[in-house]
């Protein structure tokens, strides 16, 4: 199975407020989720490399 990953860079350092999202404006972050073959919410705004981990338990799922 061909692997995937983020294509881009990424920096989060633990909330909105101070430094990158300061300087950028940044207000909040987008929700994000993660649901099964079966249309049941399996993870919530996973980070890094938990995104990989939960799809690689899907596809074993199957």
């Amino acid at each position: 199975m061909e692997k995937f990953g983020i294509t881009w860079n990424s920096i989060w350092n633990g909330s909105t407020s101070g430094g990158i999202p300061a300087q950028w404006g940044v207000t909040g972050y987008p929700t994000s989720y993660v649901l099964d073959r079966d249309g049941v919410i399996r993870a919530l705004s996973p980070r890094g490399r938990g995104v990989e981990k939960i799809v690689d338990e899907l596809v074993a799922e199957k």
